[in-house]
């Protein structure tokens, strides 16, 4: 679930340390083999081309043709399509039912689209953006690889050798870590854990609960872990997770342990590279979704309730009534569950809505007069014990003089960054980071911004974030899994999206978009059964 290139290098060295022991190889040397095998990996080019063939920008457009020539020729007045919400899965929906020849009116709360893929310009330095909410692609995050190919959108590999000679800080026990120390501290952690995932592995349906039961707190409790590494352990989740470890399942640290086949092959499910950047930010995206549905969206349109009329809904907005056949759903709980629902819901879906938990994450974005960091040989990506938790680059390869780091803040310290303004958040950040980063309080330009997710109206936290017992408890059985046990998120035609309906990318941008595209698919079966 890696979010940031933190969390990135932490769970690969938790999975590096199990594979350094089940190859009894030097985690040192493992570390080289891993750096060397990522230099090899496949080109975008290649990699673009490959994600193209599974056909996340094309799949319901080819998928339906037939339907659409026979069935809509036929009909005068075609079911009526809503969708609430214009962030990327709400938009991807609209996008993905338009190539297949439907058209559905997107309703969106505030004034802008795009959701949580939120970027500014120039507002740290001249000739740079900074991303205040969703940031990195994964190398298998194939529905934003495909909506980026498909939308003639650059995205900016990482993983260029300059890049990679770069280094990154831990800073915990009042001095710096390096990654292989971390790596050989985290070998018996790992190994215990992967006692629990094996277990996981082969009795799903008993283990899940148990594992799911205890916070992240509770399983380190378990372990025994303590001193430094349980420290990093601890903070590395609350800044990725977005809560504190009290208030998340320890799943979430089960799923980072690669799993072992009988056969000996690894299969490495917490797996998360980080690989691509946006080229002018990730609303870059959404700007170009909404232009494909131009004509179909209306901001500044409220949900204030929602009711069933017999086989239709009725929605009730700040200005007015709207009727329809089927709706999508495509904003976070965290925002529907203050909305009144006068629907027939499962009991275990309206707890999920009203009960899931949300990240607090914030992300504080400062200006420097120039990259100091890279002078110094590192890469501006680093975790410590400090107040700010996490930081990173936020200029990474842009074509701009200016520097930025991201202070990526989570749990009560990102809740309660509020308290102070940005300029102050970024001056204490920064004087902070002085001592590891000689020079960097010198070079601050004064420019600072940020975006307090958790007390955003629209978005009312940064991210779905699971706590104990709610997995298993009922959320399992409404989000969207593709592959060998297919599962969509609907009841009767009220359909669900969005990041936190994704099984398998949940929290992430890829979540969001695979939500819309499979949503807009379950209307697609719908509309067949209503015109059939």
């Amino acid at each position: 679930m890696a979010r940031t290139p933190l969390f990135s290098l932490f769970s690969r060295a938790l999975r590096s340390a199990t594979l350094a022991k089940l190859y009894r190889m030097p985690i040192d040397e493992l570390y080289e083999l891993q750096k060397n095998q990522k230099k090899g990996r496949l080109g975008r080019r290649k990699f673009l081309k490959t994600a193209a063939a599974f056909g996340g920008g094309t799949m319901l457009a080819t998928g339906s043709q037939g339907f659409r020539n026979v069935v809509l020729a036929q009909v005068v007045n075609p079911p009526k399509i809503v969708i609430v919400g214009a962030g990327l899965a709400g938009l991807n929906a609209a996008y993905q039912l338009k190539k297949a020849g439907h058209r559905a009116t997107i309703y969106e709360a505030s004034n802008r689209v795009g959701g949580r893929m939120y970027t500014v310009h120039d507002a740290i330095g001249e000739n740079a953006w900074v991303n205040l909410g969703a940031e990195y692609i994964n190398s298998d995050h194939e529905d934003m690889i495909a909506l980026a190919e498909e939308l003639n959108i650059p995205l900016i590999d990482r993983f260029t050798p300059d890049e990679l000679a770069l280094k990154n800080l831990y800073y915990f026990d009042g001095r710096t870590i390096s990654e292989a120390e971390l790596g050989e501290a985290l070998i018996p952690i790992a190994e215990r854990i992967a006692v629990d995932a094996k277990r996981l592995d082969e009795d799903w349906d008993t283990v899940s609960v148990e594992l799911d039961a205890l916070s992240v707190s509770d399983y380190c409790d378990r372990l025994g872990i303590s001193g430094w590494v349980r420290e990093l352990i601890e903070t590395v989740m609350v800044a990725e997770m977005g809560l504190e470890t009290d208030e998340i399942t320890a799943l979430n640290l089960v799923w980072l342990i690669p799993s072992v086949g009988e056969d000996g092959n690894v299969e490495p499910t917490g797996e998360s590279d980080e690989r691509y950047l946006v080229q002018n930010g990730t609303q870059a995206i959404t700007d170009a979704i909404a232009q494909q549905v131009q004509g179909q969206i209306e901001t500044g349109m409220t949900l204030t309730s929602i009711r069933s009329q017999g086989e239709r809904f009725r929605l009730t907005f700040n200005y007015r009534d709207v009727d329809a056949d089927i709706v999508i759903l495509a904003i976070p709980f965290s925002v529907l569950r203050r909305i009144p629902l006068q629907l027939d819901l499962p009991r275990s879906l309206r707890q999920f809505i009203h009960q899931v938990g949300y990240a607090n994450n914030v992300k504080v974005a400062t200006g420097y007069r120039k990259s100091i960091w890279r002078e110094q040989k590192l890469s501006g990506v680093g975790h410590t014990n400090l107040p700010y938790q996490t930081f990173f680059e936020t200029t990474q390869l842009q074509e701009t003089e200016t520097g930025s780091l991201t202070f990526y803040l989570g749990g009560n310290v990102g809740f309660e960054s509020k308290r102070y303004s940005v300029r102050e958040n970024a001056r204490i950040y920064t004087q902070m980071l002085n001592d590891l980063i000689p020079g960097l309080a010198a070079a601050w330009n004064g420019k600072a911004t940020r975006l307090h997710w958790p007390t955003h109206s629209y978005a009312l936290g940064s991210y779905a974030c699971w706590q104990p017992g709610q997995y298993t408890g009922f959320m399992q059985d409404y989000v969207y899994i593709e592959g060998e046990e297919e599962q969509e998120f609907a009841v009767g035609n009220l359909i669900f999206a969005g990041e936190h309906t994704s099984d398998e990318y949940q929290g992430y941008m890829n979540g969001a978009a695979q939500s819309g595209r499979l949503a807009a698919r379950a209307v697609l079966s719908r509309l067949f059964r209503l015109l059939s």
